[in-house]
């Protein structure tokens, strides 16, 4: 079995608009993913993600006008995860209670 490699999530807003600045239109990506503008609007301007069959035609849509590969879709860079939280003992050792 393969390690799972965890990637950033990818930038839905970016991967349209990189086909629009390609010369796709909302509804040429409409026609050629099958779903409503309203819902591919959505994952631009209001952040929702696309459900898995939908959000595999967009990125095979991207990777065709692109000519990118699925290693090179816009991601988030999402910030390092928080530390846990530590015990009030820690942060006596760690001087943050001074």
């Amino acid at each position: 079995m393969f390690p799972a490699i965890k990637h950033s999530p990818i930038d839905w807003a970016s991967v349209i608009n990189d086909l629009v600045h390609g010369g796709y239109s909302i509804p040429a990506i409409r026609a050629r993913i099958g779903v409503p503008e309203s819902t591919i609007k959505g994952w631009r301007n209001i952040g929702t993600e696309p459900l898995h069959d939908p959000g595999d035609r967009l990125i095979d849509l991207w990777c065709n006008a692109m000519m990118q590969d699925r290693s090179q879709l816009p991601r988030k860079n999402t910030p390092p995860p928080k530390p846990t939280a530590l015990r009030r003992s820690s942060w006596i050792q760690l001087g943050l209670l001074e």
